[in-house]
């Protein structure tokens, strides 16, 4: 598969599936994670965890504009967190704010 092809497709799969991990990912697209890894970063100069991250990041954002009451476990099942303390932990991580805070910023239209 061409580096373009490898790119759009990876691409594909990971913004119809919204895979929980990095190797999930690959099992996706039918790769080794360690392959799937290397040629990601090779392809895209960009490591498939930050943009599996980045991803997931703004599925959750477009799930609370369509469901702006779900319950932080609906959103951390949908989403393959074990846990809504799962989801509160990588929001909190990687974005700084809270699930509640995140919520209301889509509810007040502010996000």
């Amino acid at each position: 598969m061409r580096k373009g092809e490898f790119a759009n497709e990876a691409d594909r799969v990971l913004r119809k599936y919204v895979p929980a991990t990095v190797r999930q990912w690959a099992s996706y697209m039918g790769y080794s994670y360690g392959y799937f890894r290397h040629r990601y970063q090779q392809v895209t100069s960009i490591q498939a965890g930050e943009k599996l991250r980045d991803v997931r990041w703004l599925k959750i954002k477009e799930f609370l504009r369509e469901k702006p009451h779900a319950k932080a476990y609906e959103t951390a099942m949908e989403f393959g967190f074990p846990n809504e303390k799962a989801l509160g932990k990588f929001l909190k991580r990687n974005y700084n704010i809270t699930y509640p805070q995140l919520r209301k910023l889509i509810v007040d239209g502010t996000d």
